[in-house]
């Protein structure tokens, strides 16, 4: 499916696959370090997509379904990122859009992310794709290797 972009570049969301590995890896070199792609392309777990046109990449979105003991399996969505001069043209909201439809067509029970409270941009997207903070003193913990 190509679209138009308000700056008129035709462009197209893709899965991530081996087929199209080394386009993405050409094409965001500054913009992320894939050193584990073909392990995330191998997990079954693993999901990502990615938008591009012929000659470049626009951005990313990656996560993983996560099985659990009580309930369906759900969506975590561990990055997503547009190259700065492809910003505010509904890029994220396509990536956004496309893991909202991988969730639905693989029946998983919710979708969950997680980003900090100064990035304003993203909030603000998240709020417009319905997303919702169930309680607003969640905190996240962290270890590092050197502290395990």
């Amino acid at each position: 499916m190509l679209k138009k972009l308000k700056k008129q570049i035709d462009y197209k969301i893709e899965k991530l696959t081996k087929d199209n590995r080394d386009f993405l890896l050409k094409n965001l070199i500054g913009e992320a370090e894939l050193t584990y792609i073909d392990d995330f392309i191998k997990d079954q777990n693993a999901i990502g997509y990615f938008v591009r046109s012929e000659t470049d990449v626009l951005g990313y979105i990656h996560g993983y379904k996560l099985t659990r003991l009580q309930n369906r399996p759900m969506l975590y969505i561990h990055n997503m990122s547009v190259k700065k001069k492809y910003r505010h043209l509904g890029i994220g909201t396509l990536m956004m859009e496309t893991m909202k439809q991988y969730a639905k067509q693989n029946d998983l029970s919710k979708i969950f992310l997680l980003t900090s409270k100064s990035n304003e941009q993203a909030a603000a997207l998240f709020e417009k794709e319905k997303g919702k903070v169930p309680h607003q003193d969640d905190m996240v913990f962290v270890w590092d290797k050197e502290d395990f």
